[in-house]
């Protein structure tokens, strides 16, 4: 009998859960917070250290954009969801540029994008680090600095409060808004805490920038991209096994993918066992226990287990499990896995940038959740999907094979 607390939904479902929940949380995500000894410290540090605050009013036409600096100092799949604000604002202009603050984590990623023009990769986030960044910023005489990150949003205000340049915009904070009001020249407001960050993302341009025409936020979902010598490895892959690879998504940023599609025999899988964090990857014995029931099921197919470097010795116990059947292991950078996701018939991940890579290539996604919420703020968006949660864990420890199995069966009948 699976707890009462697990969550077993598909699209159809979702949308429903999401307004329950929304229903039920409307007043505590419209209340205030109260202003503790931290919130007043943090108060009159920035009233303190704070110089140069734009008083912005109304909307920049966006014929007016020249260049927009993007604040994602994150994740891979942040950066993705992040892309539509890009791919809007050059539908109407198409000679912006953009320039994005990176990480460690996503710089490489961001630079293979065609749309951007610079990247600022900021490591240690201390004072030497920001006073070079300073100086970048400031010459670059940016229209808008958006500050998009999820979390961290105070290091920002610190690296950007005496920016010269540029309207600086961050998400709006129910708690703080008055802390970051002495920093940034405006908050966009955000219906709901629940919102897929996407959704939330795409609000930048829309409350700050002047459209010509009416814009359809649904036509600009996230896009993915790779250099056409990272195809090698998918390439290789599909020859030997004689695979079947078919774009879902023919919009795919890369038109050059397309010359990996082919009318093989065999469909494939991708079970990806890793994570950014510990509590979103699973132990080995419950990858190779979960391997065995999705290739019982998918006897036809081939399934191929990918995963970060740091956990390429994990892929090789796990596929010395099934020596004798369609268990494989798939090691690549970053871009040959992007694009082997592109052709898959489906893939099974935890909660990590690999689910929007899938989605962003409308590749049906199977997912592992180890927060409850994360299910509506970052679901695999613009595909179809099975999700996995509990309401009261905050890891993957709660996952057992009566639960996969119950999935899985939820996921066959949307492939």
């Amino acid at each position: 009998m699976i707890d009462t607390n697990i969550v077993i939904i598909n699209n159809s479902e979702h949308q429903a859960l999401f307004q329950e929940i929304n229903q039920s949380n409307k007043q505590v995500l419209n209340r205030e917070s109260k202003k503790n000894f931290k919130w007043w410290v943090q108060y009159l540090f920035f009233m303190l250290i704070s110089k140069n605050k734009n008083n912005f009013h109304g909307k920049i036409n966006v014929k007016d954009l020249k260049r927009i600096l993007l604040y994602r100092n994150d994740g891979i799949g942040d950066y993705i969801l992040s892309n539509p604000i890009i791919s809007l604002i050059k539908s109407q202009n198409p000679e912006v540029k953009f320039d994005v603050i990176t990480s460690e984590r996503n710089d490489s990623f961001v630079k293979k994008d065609t749309n951007i023009d610079k990247t600022f990769i900021l490591t240690n986030n201390n004072k030497s680090e920001h006073k070079s960044l300073y100086k970048l910023i400031n010459l670059n005489n940016y229209d808008f600095i958006f500050v998009l990150n999820s979390g961290k949003t105070t290091a920002a205000a610190i690296l950007l409060r005496n920016i010269q340049t540029g309207v600086k915009v961050i998400p709006y904070h129910h708690s703080r808004y008055k802390i970051y009001n002495q920093v940034f020249d405006f908050q966009v407001q955000i219906s709901n805490e629940f919102t897929h960050w996407m959704k939330k993302m795409i609000e930048f341009p829309l409350q700050t920038v002047n459209f010509l025409q009416e814009v359809e936020p649904n036509k600009f979902p996230p896009y993915i991209f790779f250099p056409v010598i990272e195809i090698e490895p998918a390439k290789q892959l599909i020859l030997k096994y004689n695979l079947k690879y078919i774009l879902k998504k023919h919009s795919i940023e890369f038109n050059s993918v397309k010359i990996l599609e082919n009318c093989g025999q065999r469909e494939y899988f991708i079970y990806n066992i890793s994570a950014f964090t510990i509590d979103r990857n699973l132990p080995i014995s419950k990858n190779i226990s979960f391997l065995k029931i999705l290739s019982e099921n998918f006897a036809q197919d081939e399934i191929f287990v990918s995963g970060s470097p740091d956990d390429y010795y994990k892929i090789d116990e796990i596929v010395s499990s099934f020596p004798e059947k369609n268990v494989k292991a798939f090691k690549s950078g970053l871009f040959g896995l992007v694009a082997f996701i592109c052709g898959a018939k489906g893939i099974i991940s935890p909660d990590t940038a690999t689910v929007h890579i899938a989605a962003a290539a409308k590749v049906p996604v199977l997912g592992f959740y180890q927060e409850f919420a994360k299910l509506f703020m970052w679901y695999p968006f613009d595909t179809d999907f099975v999700l996995i949660a509990n309401k009261r864990s905050l890891d993957l420890n709660y996952l057992n094979d009566e639960i996969f199995t119950e999935a899985l069966n939820k996921f066959k009948a949307i492939l």
